[in-house]
C-alpha cells in the first residue's frame, strides 16, 4: 500500500503535457514537412502524449499515408482530431489511422474516388508506358476505395454516389456514425 504522500508523488511523476499538432491545409511536401517539424518538437519539449488536429481539404494520398504511420507509432499516446474539413484523403486517414479520434461540431467531411493527372493521346489512351501505369495504380485503387467504404459504414446510396464519380458529402452527425462502426 501506498501512503497518500506516495501517491500523490507518483501522479505528479506520471502527469504529463498534452503536446498539440495541427494539420490545416492541402497535403503536400510542405504540410508534411511541418508535421514532421511539429512531431519532433512535440517530442523534444513535451511528453509523448499528443493531441493532433487536422483541418483539411485532402492532397497527396501519399502524404497521409506517411502522417498515419507516423500517428500510428504509438497510437495509444495519440489523440486526432477532425475540425473544419475532413475531405478526400484526409478523410480515408482519420478513418484508418489507428488511435483515439475525436470529431468536434460542424466538421464537414467529402470522399469520392481517387484522381491522378495522366497525359492522354487524342484517341483517350495514355501516351507513354509511365501514363499507363498510372492509370493501371488508379483502377487498383477502385477496390480498395470501395471496401473502405463499406467498412465504415456508408450506405448503398452513398456508396453508388461515389461509384459514379461523384463528390459526396457529410455533416458532423454522419461522421460521427462512421466512427462508431470501426470501434
Amino acid at each position: 500500500m501506498f501512503t497518500n504522500e506516495q501517491l500523490k508523488e507518483i501522479l505528479k511523476k506520471e502527469k504529463e503535457v498534452m503536446a498539440k499538432i495541427v494539420i490545416s491545409g492541402m497535403a503536400d511536401d510542405k504540410l508534411l514537412y511541418k508535421f514532421i517539424g511539429d512531431w519532433n518538437n512535440a517530442d523534444k519539449t513535451a511528453s509523448r502524449l499528443k493531441q493532433i488536429y487536422i483541418d483539411s481539404p485532402g492532397g497527396q494520398t501519399a502524404i497521409y499515408y506517411i502522417i498515419q504511420d507516423i500517428i500510428n507509432s504509438q497510437s495509444d499516446k495519440r489523440t486526432l482530431i477532425a475540425c473544419g474539413e475532413l475531405h478526400s484523403a484526409a478523410f480515408e486517414m482519420f478513418y484508418s489511422v489507428k488511435c483515439r479520434k475525436v470529431i468536434l461540431p460542424f466538421t464537414f467531411g467529402m470522399y469520392h474516388f481517387a484522381t491522378d493527372e495522366i497525359q492522354i493521346d487524342e484517341k483517350g489512351k495514355p501516351k507513354e508506358n509511365y501514363a499507363k501505369a498510372r492509370l493501371e495504380n488508379l483502377k487498383l485503387t477502385k477496390n480498395f476505395t470501395l471496401n473502405f467504404c463499406k467498412r465504415i459504414g456508408m450506405n448503398a446510396i452513398e456508396i453508388r454516389r461515389i461509384k459514379s464519380g461523384e463528390d459526396v458529402y457529410f455533416q458532423t452527425d454522419r461522421l460521427n456514425y462512421f466512427l462508431k462502426q470501426i470501434r
